[in-house]
């Protein structure tokens, strides 16, 4: 059989949960392996002995057993429940089941007519998908499933606090932050981040050669223009010039945390330019942080020696990208002659002045910031100059922290630093709206005077807030409600639902063992009693090695991310040949961009195009 037939009650789904036969009677207290209390105080006492001594000590065994007990716990808290709120919502959740199965039905009547098959056939794939043998076990497998996620927001917002503390990795104590350590997990340091995409067609893994077309090369500085203009916004621009879904939302890339299955270059670009690069910028100094992204992770480096993370990318460095590389780009875009219609160097690519531009500055996966500082005519960067390069832009503003002199850098209307990357998809302009360091408050102002920072009072709990506007305990100054990551974007009710709902089902799964969480509730109110000692202590050795494990691999996974982000880094410097990057007119295989300057006055009879010169091309 598919799946046990349910009989008696909630026994029987226990015995049946296991995957055993569900023909064993009930027997006496005194050798019942469990006893169940209901919501009404009846207890139900559980022998299967006989059944259960195979399995209670096998790690797949024990595992089904807790699985087993955790459902019939769920199902006996809604079963015997006398609380009327507990037996409306119990009514409700098999109404909503029962449409699940009706919305199954029709996809097996759908699927049929699209795949020219019978209804049964269809209806009969889907029982399987889901092992279960008839309709009445599939309406009881959607209600458990409802009921479950009933039980584990209920949870959530009994202990609301303390999960958000963990999730985020700070908590109050006497009135000053710190951080929330705990062996069973990491916190995921969750982000706000905004990006605008400038996607690009040339191949990410050539790091010298690559290609981009002329509407690339006049986008990118079409964006940069719309980001350093006084006139447009982060939001507004992206959303008129990002290649991005998120652009219809204004850029808005949602909330970003360790766990989340961003490509390298963007997340891990994040971490490092928060954690190394800018931790003098904003938020709390008190706290290392290159322990909340893995940075004090070891990475091995191909000669054999081991470096910290943070090493490896102090070493590296933050990259700076000046302003005039956007604007040439934007001057040269269609350049792929000269104005005399001269082919040059027989019209190889990689001699247009935006492939130069372009290798040189853009196609490098780490980290950059936009400066103001102009180019010379070798390609280095030249500060200060005579005349502000660029006067009239007003995103570019005095980051002290970030350790860059009296360079200004690009940033947002706020004065947040728009953080560049290069990735598979292209170019990555981001900003971090909500730094998990900001514990106190956002970003909401810049003083040009002191060249810092003003904040609101939203404190980053409060950020991270599972209601919505609408709710009484929504966070409020007086009856003002407070700009969170829910009401971040002006909209609709259901909008703030549903980004409610994105940061609740965030920490609800930031730990991966949170049903056992609910198991210990169930325990702590003694209705559950595991009278088998084995099978107490099996399930007990199961969760701690389960969790063990999680912390193991959770690991395992951040020290392989880093590894493999930093191989691309220093793949990518070797294949250049640079000295990470600072020495462009000591690279030997970037063309330099002394022809992009000079592309326009080509001769071959030049010494800089001839054999020997820096522009000449060999067959």
């Amino acid at each position: 059989m598919k799946h046990k037939k349910l009989s008696i009650a909630l026994v029987s789904a226990f015995i049946a949960a296991l995957g055993l036969t569900a023909c064993s009677d009930v027997t006496a207290k005194d050798n019942s392996i469990l006893t169940l209390t209901g919501y009404n105080g009846e207890t139900l006492d559980v022998d299967a002995t006989a059944l259960f001594n195979e399995y209670k000590t096998s790690a797949n065994g024990i595992s089904k057993f807790y699985e087993a007990i955790l459902e019939v716990l769920i199902r006996n808290y809604f079963d015997t429940s006398t609380d009327a709120d507990v037996k409306a919502k119990l009514v409700s959740l098999k109404a909503e089941a029962e449409d699940k199965v009706k919305a199954k039905e029709q996809e097996a009547r759908s699927n049929a007519n699209t795949n020219g098959t019978k209804y049964d056939e269809e209806w009969e794939k889907i029982l399987d998908n889901n092992k279960v043998e008839d309709r009445k076990e599939l309406v009881e497998l959607f209600l458990y499933q409802l009921e479950k996620k009933e039980i584990e927001d209920k949870h959530l917002d009994n202990n609301l606090p303390s999960l958000t503390s963990e999730y985020i990795g700070f908590k109050k104590e006497g009135g000053n932050w710190a951080k929330y350590s705990t062996e069973n997990h990491k916190a995921m340091s969750p982000y706000h981040i905004r990006h605008i995409l400038v996607k690009t067609s040339g191949d990410a893994s050539n790091y010298v050669t690559s290609e981009i077309t002329a509407d690339e090369a006049q986008h990118l500085n079409t964006v940069y223009e719309a980001l350093a203009s006084a006139t447009n916004t982060f939001g507004n621009a992206a959303s008129q010039w990002s290649d991005d879904t998120s652009s219809s939302i204004y850029g808005d890339a949602g909330i970003m945390d360790v766990s989340t299955s961003f490509v390298n270059e963007f997340k891990l670009g994040i971490f490092a330019f928060d954690g190394i690069y800018a931790k003098n910028v904003t938020g709390d100094q008190t706290f290392d942080r290159k322990e909340f992204f893995g940075l004090d992770k070891e990475y091995d480096t191909d000669s054999g020696s081991a470096l910290n993370v943070d090493s490896q990318l102090e070493q590296i460095g933050l990259g700076e990208v000046s302003f005039e590389v956007f604007k040439r780009l934007g001057e040269v875009y269609k350049t792929e002659k000269t104005p005399g219609k001269v082919t040059v160097n027989e019209g190889v690519a990689k001699y247009f002045p935006r492939n130069i531009y372009w290798n040189n500055f853009l196609n490098i996966h780490n980290v950059f910031v936009i400066t103001d500082e102009k180019l010379d005519d070798t390609g280095n960067h030249d500060y200060p100059a005579l005349v502000t390069p660029a006067a009239g832009k007003t995103g570019f503003r005095l980051i002290p922290g970030l350790g860059l002199g009296t360079k200004k850098v690009l940033t947002d209307e706020f004065g947040r630093v728009i953080v560049g990357v290069r990735s598979e998809y292209g170019i990555h302009f981001m900003v971090i709206q909500r730094s998990v360091f900001e514990l106190d408050g956002t970003i909401n102002g810049y003083n040009a005077t002191t060249n810092g920072y003003s904040y609101n009072n939203v404190t980053i709990d409060e950020y991270y807030t599972t209601k919505t506007p609408r709710d009484q305990d929504y966070p409020k100054n007086g009856t003002v409600a407070k700009t969170t990551y829910v009401n971040y974007l002006n909209a609709d009710t259901s909008t703030y639902i549903e980004r409610a709902n994105t940061v609740k089902n965030n920490i609800k799964g930031f730990d991966p063992m949170y049903d056992y969480r609910i198991f210990e509730e169930f325990v702590k109110n003694e209705q559950i009693k595991i009278n088998d000692e084995t099978v107490r202590e099996e399930i007990d050795r199961y969760i701690e090695q389960k969790r063990s494990y999680n912390t193991w691999s959770d690991e395992q996974d951040v020290q392989k991310t880093w590894q493999s982000y930093l191989d691309l880094l220093n793949a990518q410097y070797e294949e250049r040949d640079d000295d990470y990057g600072t020495d462009l007119e000591g690279s030997k295989r970037l063309v330099k961009i002394t022809c992009a300057i000079n592309f326009d006055d080509y001769d071959p009879d030049l010494a800089l195009w001839k054999k020997g010169g820096a522009c000449y091309y060999e067959k």
